[in-house]
């Protein structure tokens, strides 16, 4: 017996024509389904149908991602549960190939060729075999497509291309992860935009300088809010603004995130002084300030499930806004900020 917040779900027909057509995408998702709904012994108690489609994706394949296989890609039910139904209609016969695309192309969702620009990225650097790619998941595999396809509106000069193999450089020496290494390779990039330095010597000096002067400053700056796995992605902003009620804090993922932001977002010379200090404070108090007490100006879902919610206040910050990053774990850390106006 399956039983959706309190209610029994007799047949097939009782769930949603939305949930139909993604548990039809998942391999035994249907059969299994029938299995627990005429089961006399076991019962299942979910509070969503969202909830039962990744219990089940994730109960028969021991993960959350499906492959959809006739796709050539990996997707997150939360992702599909976002699209209108026309359109996860479409996906679910995959028989009009174009239209299919374009229905992909609009919601930002990337097979695994269109993935394959990220690892291209490596290649033409000489850095596809560096032990830090070995084992990536989708994440992984999103990040390093943000940076293949960044600056490809205009043709790369000798100039970029140096400054793109200089960020690499920069990013390897200090990465655990692909997604580090995205932030610190935007780093390095965002360094070279703020100060004036031309030769290679120059801005290699530079930016070691900030990840130097800015270390301590970014130690209680990673942080995360953790609201638990099964956190309710229709009542999202409520549950962040409780935990942050409790926890009075939020962070960055890494200090390669963190730094990146002080970067863009602030005031902040490479020194290490009490001005600095109260600088990244402001900074920080308004971006909690914004999330505890904005109002939801945007928010996506990711093709790995992540959640996105810009947040935005024209009391607290006027023009500025803060994006924080929801993942399936629960964990929430901020993505990016703007507090023009305090900083």
């Amino acid at each position: 017996m399956i039983y959706i917040a309190d209610k029994l779900m007799e047949n097939i027909g009782a769930f949603s024509h939305r949930f139909r057509l993604i548990a039809e995408r998942i391999q035994g998702g249907p059969q299994w389904l029938r299995f627990a709904m005429h089961s006399q012994t076991d019962s299942y108690m979910v509070g969503s149908e969202l909830e039962l489609l990744s219990l089940v994706q994730e109960g028969l394949h021991g993960t959350k991602l499906m492959l959809l296989a006739d796709l050539n890609l990996l997707i997150d039910p939360l992702k599909l549960w976002t699209l209108p139904e026309d359109d996860l209609a479409l996906i679910g016969t995959a028989r009009r190939e174009e239209s299919v695309r374009d229905v992909l192309d609009q919601y930002g969702i990337l097979n695994f060729a269109q993935l394959g620009k990220g690892i291209d990225f490596l290649r033409s650097f000489e850095i596809k075999d560096k032990p830090v790619f070995q084992v990536m998941n989708l994440a992984d595999r999103l990040a390093l497509y943000a940076i293949a396809i960044g600056g490809q509106e205009r043709e790369a000069s000798k100039k970029d291309l140096a400054i793109r193999k200089e960020s690499c450089e920069f990013a390897l020496q200090l990465c655990q992860t692909p997604k580090e290494f995205q932030a610190l390779f935007r780093l390095y990039e965002a360094v070279c935009n703020k100060y004036s330095a031309k030769s290679r010597s120059a801005r290699q000096k530079r930016a070691q300088l900030v990840w130097e002067d800015y270390n301590e400053l970014c130690d209680g700056l990673v942080e995360t809010v953790t609201l638990g796995k099964k956190y309710n992605p229709d009542d999202l902003d409520m549950e962040i603004k409780s935990a942050l009620a409790d926890l009075r804090q939020v962070g960055f993922s890494c200090k390669a995130t963190a730094m990146l932001n002080l970067i863009r977002n602030t005031i902040l010379k490479c020194e290490d002084q009490p001005q600095a200090r109260k600088i990244v404070r402001d900074y920080m108090s308004a971006i909690f300030n914004l999330i505890a007490a904005g109002t939801v100006e945007s928010a996506s879902v990711g093709q790995d499930g992540v959640m996105r919610l810009t947040y935005a206040s024209a009391l607290i910050a006027p023009g500025g806004s803060a994006t924080v990053e929801v993942n399936r774990l629960g964990l929430v850390t901020v993505a990016s900020a703007v507090v023009e106006n305090i900083i």
